[in-house]
């Protein structure tokens, strides 16, 4: 039997022998082709051509009925036990894990371990309902590799009374407001018995959710969380080999195969989440609990496309990313949507989005994909494909309020006047030239004001002190704030900063961050002194609320 799933542009062929008959789970229900059809053909949407295309995507999506494509790769499914040689050498050991609202717990049971010889790289999965191993074979070079899924060495009937898959079951939950004691992967190790930087890839990534955060999201975009249920089976051990149904891609040995695949074709696997909002591609990454999901809620409420809001696949594809969906709930689908920003987030005091480059954004991406350091191989397809994400798409680090404000400022300063404007100031700036600028908003409020002719210098050597009205860049533009502090943390200097008829200091930013400093205030022709914040900012911020209304009037 024959079976074919495409995801994220890859195509997959299961196969078994004949008379066992493979079902894949539900959740690759929307992946799967027949095997004689070229599955994807794209083309530009143009108005009018396609009324029912997606308005998110910048891609429609034809079925084009063509003669037999080949598969980027083929798997083999044998219903046997499959064996580790014993010359081959443990590389990776995940261990269960159970997170709690306080932290996570090792449960101290094997989950899945990484082994490795001079033919190939296997992968031993420990799955439950009922319990067993499944082992993936991947042969160095080759592109046809062999699952065990081990469906005679714990049989079960599957017309006979057995324990059902309890109906209350949840998947690990990587929720931001994670509840109760969930399992999941990881840590990892590697042959050496040390905690290995993988662990990100076994306590994170290779995990489903589920929780309450997650389902309001899904109630929307239509998805629905799988309880992971086996439809792995078998009549008993002597049964005819044409009464064998199974899974061929058992979680989580379904994640473990696509990394794989995904990681020997250059291509990247993320945890975050992926919109689409004005038009543009937008990812959203981080670590556990950073507010991802939340995210995705917030642009789903306003009815923006959500890709996905777990697990992503990032592809060069003509001359671009395209970011793609990956199974991981019931009812998921395929859904892509070229990249156009790449934020790296946390919760925040305020919404701040801080362009980053070069290592540092390399960096950044690097830390929040899935990625395997014990094959130098890996690792080097992995730098160089961060290292051409970062230098390809725009990179930021993103402190957010978890409302609907973060997306209105997103999408304000997504626009295209904006973004000239402020380019041009700092590259001024950076050029060493000093800039004149009309101030707008009233968050210096009284020492500047709306139409004040703020004079711009640039830093130079020195940093600015505190009490000094500092430029900080930012994503689409630039904010003018005063420094009221200089901290370090860890060895690095950061610069504090607050607006004057602000209530809360901005998020502490690199002294990359600062691109000039204030010089004069210049205020009906006159130059006004830069005196010192004198009134408490709630005053300032209830003046300057009183002064907008009055000036709203006066229009």
């Amino acid at each position: 039997m024959t079976v074919d799933i495409v995801i994220a542009g890859r195509r997959i062929r299961l196969q078994s022998e004949e008379g066992v008959t493979l079902v894949p789970d539900e959740r690759f229900r929307a992946f799967a082709v027949p095997s004689d059809v070229n599955p994807y053909m794209f083309i530009d949407t143009a108005p009018g051509i396609l009324a029912d295309a997606d308005p998110g995507s910048n891609y429609a999506v034809i079925p084009f009925m063509a003669g037999e494509t080949d598969p980027d790769l083929v798997v083999d499914v044998e219903f046997g036990a499959g064996e580790i040689p014993a010359w081959a050498v443990k590389v990776f050991d995940a261990r269960l894990m159970e997170e709690f609202p306080g932290g996570v717990r090792n449960s101290g049971e094997p989950f899945w371990e990484v082994f490795r010889d001079d033919e190939a790289v296997r992968t031993r999965v420990f799955l439950r309902d009922p319990e067993r191993s499944a082992v993936l074979e991947m042969p160095h070079g080759k592109m046809q590799w062999r699952i065990f899924a081990d469906t005679l060495h714990n049989a079960i009937d599957s017309r006979s009374p057995q324990k059902p898959y309890p109906t209350d079951h949840q998947p690990p939950d990587h929720s931001d407001n994670t509840s109760g004691a969930q399992p999941q992967s990881g840590p990892g190790h590697d042959n050496s018995g040390t905690p290995s930087v993988t662990e990100a890839f076994a306590t994170e990534h290779m995990t489903q959710t589920s929780g309450d955060d997650k389902s309001r999201v899904h109630s929307r975009t239509g998805l629905t969380p799988d309880r992971h249920g086996s439809d792995l089976s078998a009549e008993d051990a002597s049964a005819d080999i044409s009464d064998i149904t199974v899974d061929p891609l058992p979680w989580p040995l379904d994640g473990l195969l696509l990394y794989f695949l995904f990681s020997r074709a250059g291509d990247i696997m993320i945890h975050g989440s992926g919109v689409v909002a004005g038009g543009r591609g937008w990812l959203f990454t981080g670590r556990s609990g950073s507010g991802k999901t939340t995210l995705a809620g917030i642009f789903d409420g306003a009815d923006d496309r959500v890709i996905h809001d777990d697990r992503l696949v990032l592809r060069r594809e003509g001359g671009r990313w395209v970011m793609h969906s990956t199974p991981v709930y019931r009812n998921d689908e395929p859904r892509t949507a070229p990249l156009d920003h790449l934020w790296v987030i946390r919760h925040g005091a305020a919404n701040v989005s801080e362009p980053v480059a070069g290592a540092e954004a390399v960096a950044m991406i690097m830390a929040n994909c899935i990625q395997q350091n014990w094959d130098p191989e890996a690792a080097a397809r992995m730098a160089a494909a961060a290292d051409d994400l970062a230098a390809s798409v725009p990179v930021s680090r993103l402190s957010f309020l978890p409302d609907g404000t973060v997306r209105d400022y997103l999408l304000l300063r997504a626009t295209d006047d904006k973004t000239v404007a402020a380019g041009a100031l700092l590259e001024m700036l950076d050029g060493g030239h000093a800039v004149t600028v009309t101030a707008g908003g009233y968050s210096m409020w009284p020492a500047i004001r709306p139409g004040d002719t703020v004079v711009i210098a640039p830093c130079g050597t020195s940093l600015p002190e505190a009490g000094e009205i500092a430029v900080l860049r930012r994503d689409g533009g630039y904010v003018i704030h005063r420094v009221t502090r200089v901290i370090s943390r860890e060895g690095v200097l950061l610069i504090c900063t607050q607006g004057d008829a602000v209530t809360r200091e901005d998020e502490p930013a690199g002294t990359a961050m600062i691109a000039g400093v204030v010089r004069k205030i210049i205020r009906s022709g006159m130059e006004i002194h830069q005196h010192r914040r004198l009134l408490p900012r709630r005053v300032n911020r209830l003046a300057a609320y009183i002064a907008s209304v009055l000036s709203g009037y006066s229009r």
